[in-house]
């Protein structure tokens, strides 16, 4: 049995660039507050929210497993990952009309996420058109409270 609870979604990532010795040389942070559901049910947990507004909007899903998590974004820009532990995972990230080869790799994954709330925080090294990062992505779900109570 799925349950599907409404709530708002913290979003917070910290993507670091790094240099040759693998040290951080910039970083870039993002913060935004969108709403959104979570489905739990069948294995899995499902997240869908909205970013943005108008040509920048991104709809994003992030599927959680028992082994794994992926994160698929869609709209302004494009790209879908899989996050597990011990393993590489290549794909292309797009921004119309552009397209970029990408390989990620999970250094750790922490998950208290449920129907009642609670956090993600995935830690991975992202190498995006040559470029290798260190990416600290941590999205933070409140249900919504119920009317009349």
């Amino acid at each position: 049995m799925a349950f599907i609870k409404e709530g708002t979604f913290a979003v917070r990532s910290r993507i670091e660039d790094l240099d040759e010795s693998g040290l951080a040389a910039d970083a870039e942070q993002i913060e935004n507050t969108s709403a959104g559901f979570l489905r739990d049910g069948d294995g899995e947990m499902l997240l869908t929210y909205t970013e943005g507004e108008g040509e920048a909007k991104i709809f994003s899903q992030i599927t959680i497993l028992a082994d794994s998590v992926i994160v698929t974004r869609r709209g302004a820009s494009e790209s879908s990952i899989r996050l597990k532990i011990g393993e590489k995972h290549t794909s292309v990230y797009k921004v119309p009309p552009y397209a970029f080869d990408m390989e990620v790799e999970a250094i750790r994954i922490r998950n208290d996420m449920s129907i009642k709330g609670g956090r993600l925080d995935l830690f991975y090294f992202m190498t995006l058109g040559g470029q290798r990062r260190k990416v600290r992505l941590t999205v933070e779900f409140s249900p919504s409270a119920l009317l009349g109570s």
